[in-house]
């Protein structure tokens, strides 16, 4: 649910064949959804059993039910704008500069929120069960 896909590992392409299935609010601005269908489309290329679920409308946290109103953040740090990108060695530097990465990066902004969306949140455990009842009908 709402995955960080901003940083590229070493590999990340190279997973098993277990299903991954992403589930993300298109309007979420503390972690955005652009590099996380980058990421499937290149799991896809790879071979991979992958889906990433997009919610209109939907904010971090879309799935909180005791978020009913608006929470906004403007302290909250977010790297929405960075990419990031893993080297030889584990380090993980800005993709754009090669330096390595941390929270003084430039590309980190402040402000964020967070809310809840019912047919987001209900769309999403819906897709869960429907997907884990045909996996395990296949066991």
């Amino acid at each position: 649910m709402y995955t960080p896909c901003y940083v590229s590992y070493l590999e990340d392409d190279k997973v098993t064949k277990s299903p991954i299935r992403l589930f993300h609010g298109i309007a979420d601005d503390w972690v955005p959804i652009g590099p996380c269908r980058e990421y499937v489309d290149r799991l896809h290329k790879a071979g991979a059993d992958v889906s990433l679920a997009e919610y209109p409308d939907a904010v971090h946290a879309y799935d909180n039910p005791a978020l009913t109103q608006p929470v906004k953040l403007p302290q909250a740090q977010t790297a929405r704008h960075c990419r990031m990108r893993e080297v030889a060695g584990g380090d993980i530097v800005n993709a754009a500069t090669g330096k390595r990465f941390d929270y003084s990066d430039p590309c980190i902004e402040k402000g964020t929120q967070v809310v809840y969306n019912a047919a987001a949140h209900q769309a999403t455990v819906k897709a869960v069960k429907e997907f884990l009842a045909t996996a395990l009908a296949q066991r």
